[in-house]
């Protein structure tokens, strides 16, 4: 569940961002709508991340995805497809895609946070990470290494 619970953090992290920087373009066609499945989902991925987490872990981790640095490190990999779109028909049509995920996605992230009461316990990531000790160094090098080929590529599209 723990790893499940990683996997879903970031698929509907990347979703939320993804749908909100496209309604600060003023591009998300319910604009209202959208908001409040976001709000709704962020509040279930907040007691969710409180749940694995503990307290201060988890609201730490939950601000850090809010303000997008879950994005800037692992997520931005979700987006790349999308540099390679030529029409703009394509990309309204993937905007229109990713706000009709939210509903399921809600949906989803309610029924694992559900499950997850039943079948976890408090703070069993942090449980799952001291087991697992040698997976949080991966982990933390791999987020730098990501970030640092992110940086390179915005560095070469831009010419800086």
């Amino acid at each position: 569940m723990q790893i499940l619970f990683i996997i879903i953090f970031i698929i509907i992290n990347e979703l939320l961002y993804q749908v909100a920087s496209n309604q600060r373009m003023g591009l998300n066609p319910y604009p209202f709508g959208s908001t409040i499945l976001c709000y709704i989902t962020h509040f279930i991925l907040l007691v969710t991340n409180i749940w694995y987490l503990g307290w201060i872990a988890g609201i730490i981790v939950f601000l850090l995805s809010f303000f997008s640095m879950l994005h800037s490190t692992i997520g931005w990999v979700f987006s790349i497809p999308t540099l390679f779109y030529t029409d703009e028909s394509q990309f309204f049509r993937l905007v229109r895609r990713q706000v009709s995920l939210l509903t399921p996605t809600l949906l989803i992230s309610l029924i694992f946070c559900i499950i997850s009461f039943i079948n976890t316990e408090f703070m069993s990531l942090m449980y799952f990470f001291e087991d697992n000790l040698n997976l949080i160094p991966i982990f933390i090098i791999g987020c730098i290494v990501l970030n640092i080929i992110r940086i390179l590529i915005v560095k070469s599209i831009t010419k800086e």
